[in-house]
């Protein structure tokens, strides 16, 4: 029996027994992909929801929908079918105030390296946001007006 990945039983399996130790945010090396990403771009064929129910398994675990790969690409700007792209904008708002402002500070290129010179969890979080390639890139609340 061969295993295609993604694949639905091993997600629901790792997320359900292995949550302590995944880090469902994790980014490949080669274009700093997250699990998101991954699904989204790569189910051409939504085979019976396939797709849509690994999506939801890994927003229910928490990931964000809002991290950007290398390329400034979000899973929803790398989504390949409407099914997915519709459920990725319906769980796309309201966005956790926390990656609101982590977006702020990269839109408006806030500088923080002079209190944080070393990388730290909060300066990751911060790089995680970075200049999304979709239409939010005019995201402004009058902050700097």
């Amino acid at each position: 029996m061969d295993i295609l990945f993604p694949n639905l039983d091993s997600t629901q399996l790792l997320l359900e027994y292995g949550k302590r130790w995944i880090d469902v945010d994790a980014k490949d090396q080669d274009r700093g992909d997250t699990a998101l990403h991954i699904v989204s771009r790569n189910f051409r064929k939504n085979v019976q929801g396939t797709a849509t129910k690994i999506i939801e398994l890994l927003l229910d675990a928490g990931t964000h929908i809002d991290y950007v790969n290398n390329y400034g690409k979000t899973p929803l700007d790398q989504s390949s079918g409407i099914g997915i792209r519709t459920l990725l904008r319906s769980k796309q708002t309201p966005s956790r105030l926390k990656c609101l402002c982590a977006h702020l500070i990269n839109i408006h290129q806030i500088p923080y390296d002079h209190i944080w010179p070393n990388p730290t969890a909060l300066t990751t979080f911060v790089q995680l946001h970075d200049q999304p390639s979709s239409e939010d890139d005019d995201l402004d609340f009058g902050l700097f007006d």
